[in-house]
């Protein structure tokens, strides 16, 4: 009795009756396929099917065999590897209106780019790219992802990964198994890129007055206000301006300004200016005060115009970080 598997019935049908060949999985799943359809799709494996074959029917030492009147191909590849890729050689009508399944690991994805660029399967290493984007691992493991997509020189994807990193304690993720293949140089321009990025961030929250303008400044200002901002000459539309502007505002900014600055080295995004908890307590502030709470002439009142300021503080935070952008990347490239 035959020791080798077919394929999993959950699986996207490239087990055809009609196939001209066998292809085997390094871990003995066989899977019924076309000669042409490979060929077409990488011309590694043309040309290796176009080399004359010793056939030996008892030979399981990957000596090719005749197994159900079929020549068998053994590859390298494991099952988990090629139930991904070899649907991705055939034609986008013969599986209809279903969608190839993606693969549920950044393991699989690595395992069919490495696949992909061995038999330079083009069109297939464009798909796993697209598949090593994910949300789903992006917003988990965008470390992992950055790591594998230096190991196939994919500088674009690394850069969105490592830009990914920021929404997370940088060495979060435990387990990273293709790490040691890539050099200490990549892995030190993402933590760089990192720390850079939090102290951009932290800059913003920690200088008001180095870039608020005076529009922005009257989104938190409060004749009751026990602190005051002195707004720098720069931020004021005339750049000749040599005077200041200083601004009442309460303490409770300060407040909330610093538990922003905790959070942007485990969160660096401006969506931690949004943090509902630091939010709440402001605008409970905010109703505490008799000016800020009640809307004027000249006013809309705290309670509308802070949300407001959370929304500039946020873009800035953002922007900021762009601007750190991916110069220490792309050095390493």
């Amino acid at each position: 009795m035959s020791s080798y598997q077919t394929p999993s019935p959950n699986l996207l049908d490239i087990d055809h009756p009609d196939a001209d060949i066998l292809v085997r999985s390094a871990d003995g799943v066989n899977y019924r396929t076309f000669r042409f359809l490979l060929s077409m799709a990488s011309p590694i494996l043309k040309d290796m099917f176009g080399l004359p074959r010793q056939v030996d029917s008892e030979s399981t030492n990957g000596v090719d065999e005749i197994l159900d009147g079929l020549p068998v191909v053994q590859f390298a590849e494991d099952s988990a590897t090629l139930r991904h890729l070899l649907p991705l050689c055939y034609p986008v009508s013969y599986h209809g209106v279903r969608v190839i399944a993606k693969p549920n690991s950044l393991a699989e994805v690595n395992g069919v780019l490495k696949a992909a660029r061995k038999y330079e399967m083009d069109g297939a290493f464009r798909i796993a790219v697209a598949w090593l984007l994910d949300p789903a691992f992006l917003t988990t493991e965008p470390l992992r992802v950055f790591t594998i997509a230096c190991f196939h020189r994919l500088s674009d994807e690394a850069s969105t990964a490592a830009r990914c990193t920021l929404v997370h304690p940088i060495l979060h993720e435990t387990n990273i198994p293709e790490i040691s293949s890539i050099n200490a140089g990549l892995l030190q321009s993402v933590l760089l890129y990192h720390r850079h990025c939090v102290q951009a961030a932290i800059a913003v929250v920690e200088n008001l007055d180095s870039w608020m303008s005076p529009t922005t400044s009257n989104l938190i200002k409060c004749t009751k206000g026990e602190n005051q901002i002195v707004i720098a000459s720069s931020t004021f539309s005339d750049s000749t301006s040599k005077t200041t502007r200083r601004v009442c505002v309460h303490h409770w900014l300060s407040q909330y300004m610093t538990s922003i600055k905790t959070a942007l080295p485990n969160f660096c995004s401006g969506a931690a200016a949004k943090d509902v908890e630091s939010l709440a307590r402001a605008l409970v502030a905010v109703v505490k005060c008799p000016v800020c709470s009640t809307p004027s002439s000249d006013s809309e009142g705290m309670g509308r115009t802070f949300p407001k300021f959370v929304e500039v503080l946020a873009t800035k935070i953002e922007q900021e970080i762009s601007k750190v952008s991916s110069t220490l990347l792309a050095s390493q490239r």
